[in-house]
């Protein structure tokens, strides 16, 4: 019942506003529950839609798209020739080598070091020779040893 200034005593202002509060809570969960039933359908048709329009689809936000097995990084013909020669001198020095000894003469970062170490294992250049905990150590073949002397003379 209001009071002379026309105003409701606070226990009835706090029993409007909690049923209130009850009464959007329960609205804002049947909208959520609608929206969690409409948005799958919704990306559903904006990629059917794109289809049609023959429109890539927007990426979906996540995790990258992976390379295709067999599909690496490419290093040049250049860098090559520097890792080469930087692993030549290494060779000199040592019969035993690690990718970070080539890293710490050249600005280059671990996975562009291991694709070449690769390739040049693959054409038959380096070999791998032991590992010591995380360290792989490597040496030349003979064709590495061969183009290791031919630098020497």
């Amino acid at each position: 019942m209001p009071d002379l200034n026309g105003s409701e005593p606070p226990n009835a202002a706090i029993t409007a506003l909690e049923s209130m509060l009850v009464t959007r809570r329960e609205r804002v969960r049947q909208l959520r529950e609608e929206l969690a039933g409409i948005e799958p359908e919704l990306k559903r048709y904006e990629k059917a839609l794109a289809l049609l329009k023959d429109e890539r689809p927007a990426p979906t936000p996540g995790r990258k798209p992976q390379r295709a097995q067999g599909q690496h990084t490419r290093v040049g013909a250049e860098r090559l020739a520097a890792i080469k020669e930087v692993v030549l001198r290494l060779a000199a020095e040592s019969d035993e080598f690690r990718q970070i000894d080539v890293r710490a003469h050249l600005d280059i970062t671990s996975g562009v070091t291991a694709i070449a170490f690769e390739r040049l294992r693959q054409e038959g250049w380096l070999r791998f020779a032991r590992q010591q905990g995380p360290n792989k150590y490597y040496r030349l073949t003979t064709e590495g040893l061969r183009e290791l002397e031919a630098a020497k003379a």
